[in-house]
């Protein structure tokens, strides 16, 4: 039996639509363990997405009038929630997406976001599924950096993550981790392994309490590329663009026209190619508007997760106890990325073998004349 890890962290409840996921997610009633709650309160969803209705209808106006990263940011930010919240389906129930949306919003959403942001992951895997080599690629490229509040850096925009936990966060969280003390010096005492499993039990779903507080507030930050490790533009798009600016704008409009059908029927030919009708897609917005004004894009940044140091710290303590639990994977990468639903679809297989198991020695261990060991508990929620 490994160690359980003591914590020295301090924290803010969930977000609403980030709780529905993670509930879901989680099946966060759990028997038998100690800080488990009872009762949960009832979510209202269509509140929330109406809530983030607003948040984007607002964003893309002050993107309209103010052409700023702080309102690309807030518009891209409000649409993938959106996205992730609204239109995947039952994802964290079957662990399945195989992509194309049908609800003409959430068409809308991932198209719109697509312009702004060709490389987002959020609705490359909504369009293409959540196992698309696309999707996964897509998360590849993102990185988890640690944020932390007292940072002069003004390159964060996000409010929350700048204020950091609230003090009645901070106070659950202490709580939390007394109570993990207290859990941590039983296991360390006790001699019988029912005991020892049955408190292993209850660690994990006071980490689980704990991530859903010191991980609540996260924020995407996206970086200008290095001109070590960037792009150069496409050389196509460089000619189109260079070609078009010769020329003057109010003789312009006829060789647009000619090149956008031109591309158009690119897009069409290479159907199934994702990569090559992002890149034609970045091409038509270059024909549409060649001096860039009034277009802004991200795809030319590194996208970047941000977390607050005592989420960072929790997941590493969770993941030292518990290298199996999905939770620390998906409040590290995001609850709708690949690794998060493959740690669940894991972590769900590895208890289904165990009920099976357990089943198969309870059988023979009733059976006449025969002999069996006596089962150990499962040492894992049921998730």
């Amino acid at each position: 039996m490994k160690q359980l890890q003591p914590l020295q962290v301090t924290t803010r409840v969930l977000g609403l639509t980030t709780l529905v996921t993670a509930l879901v997610a989680l099946g966060l009633v759990r028997a038998g363990a100690a800080t488990a709650q009872s009762t949960k309160p009832k979510l209202d969803l269509e509140k929330a997405i109406g809530i983030l209705e607003l948040r984007i209808e607002m964003a893309e106006n002050s993107l309209k009038f103010f052409k700023t990263p702080v309102n690309m940011e807030e518009l891209i930010s409000s649409l993938e929630e959106y996205l992730n919240n609204k239109c995947f389906g039952a994802l964290h129930k079957k662990l399945e997406y195989e992509g194309q949306p049908t609800d003409p919003t959430c068409v809308g959403y991932m198209d719109r976001l697509l312009q702004l942001n060709p490389d987002n992951p959020a609705a490359i895997c909504l369009r293409d599924g959540i196992a698309a080599p696309s999707c996964v690629s897509a998360y590849q490229n993102q990185r988890t950096s640690v944020y932390y509040p007292s940072s002069s850096d003004q390159s964060v925009r996000s409010l929350a993550l700048k204020s950091g936990m609230s003090a009645l966060e901070i106070d659950k969280l202490e709580k939390l981790t007394l109570v993990m003390k207290e859990v941590n010096s039983k296991y360390q005492s006790t001699e019988e392994d029912a005991e020892k499993l049955r408190l292993m039990d209850d660690a994990l779903a006071l980490y689980d309490q704990m991530l859903a507080l010191a991980c609540r507030i996260t924020a995407v930050r996206f970086n200008p590329r290095s001109n070590s490790g960037g792009k150069d533009e496409d050389p196509e798009l460089k000619t189109m663009r260079e070609k078009l600016l010769k020329i003057p704008p109010k003789l312009r409009e006829e060789y647009q026209e000619r090149m956008m059908t031109e591309v158009e029927n690119r897009f069409a030919a290479a159907k199934g190619n994702i990569l090559e009708q992002a890149r034609l897609k970045t091409l038509m917005e270059v024909i549409r508007n060649p001096s860039g004004d009034g277009t802004m894009t991200a795809n030319t940044n590194e996208r970047e997760r941000l977390i607050l140091p005592k989420c960072k710290e929790v997941i590493t303590q969770a993941l030292a106890t518990f290298p199996q639990a999905p939770a620390p994977v998906c409040h590290q990468n995001g609850w709708f990325t690949p690794n998060c639903i493959q740690a669940i679809r894991l972590y769900r297989a590895d208890l289904r073998q165990k009920r099976v198991q357990a089943e198969a020695t309870a059988k023979a261990s009733t059976s006449p004349g025969t002999f069996t060991p006596e089962a150990k508990p499962r040492d894992f929620h049921k998730f």
